[in-house]
């Protein structure tokens, strides 16, 4: 249960400096290769954008899998990409980690822009050392 509730909060705390965009961004742990990061973490925004929501849930950890359904994405993501328009191209990447010290997990991820017709969208993509996904965030 502890573990749990660390991890939770590990995720909640790589959310946060995912999303304010803080300077003081977290090394990536040396067990991740910024590459594979990267290239996972455009894969999930490319899924997105192709509304393959069971294909984002297939790279999910057995937590991501259990708590997530293609009818939830689907009521939550739908709306977002049809207000955007069509995606355009990727803007900045930021790599980012974050240790769960009293678990010692590590954790690697992107936060990257998406440009689309109408605006954009910021996704915050996490992984645990196994490159499945923790997080899947976007606003």
């Amino acid at each position: 249960m502890k573990k749990t509730i660390g991890t939770i909060i590990v995720l909640a705390l790589l959310g946060i400096v995912c999303l304010t965009g803080c300077s003081q961004k977290e090394k990536l742990p040396d067990s991740f290769e910024e590459t594979a990061v990267r290239e996972e973490a455009e894969k999930v925004v490319s899924m997105f954008n192709e509304k393959d929501y069971q294909g984002i849930i297939d790279m999910g950890d057995a937590s991501l899998k259990e708590k997530n359904t293609v009818e939830q994405f689907t009521e939550s993501c739908d709306p977002l990409l049809k207000e955007n328009g069509a995606f355009k191209e990727l803007g900045d990447v930021d790599i980012v980690g974050t240790v769960d010290k009293a678990a010692g997990t590590k954790y690697g991820g992107a936060i990257i822009e998406g440009i689309y017709e109408n605006g954009e969208i910021v996704f915050s993509i996490a992984f645990n050392e196994k490159m499945e996904l923790v997080q899947f965030l976007i606003r």
